[in-house]
């Protein structure tokens, strides 16, 4: 339960932060957040976990670091 509130709260933390930023500012600014959301979601999520799990280690921070990265 600790793992999936944390996650989702960062996660939507991150994305209203970058959809604020992009439709605020819009222009350029918006063009390059969602060129670079559209590269981040085109690659699996599980295998990207998985890669980011590798490289970060165990432990119940790092799982939830790297959902919040992932999502």
């Amino acid at each position: 339960m600790k793992v999936a509130i944390a996650a989702a709260s960062g996660a939507a933390l991150i994305g209203s932060i970058l959809a604020l930023l992009a439709g605020y500012f819009g222009g350029a600014l918006d063009w390059l957040i969602s060129r670079a959301v559209d590269v981040w979601m085109s690659f699996p999520p599980v295998v990207l976990s998985l890669i980011f799990m590798v490289g970060f280690g165990a432990g119940l921070t790092n799982v939830i670091l790297a959902i919040i990265i992932v999502d």
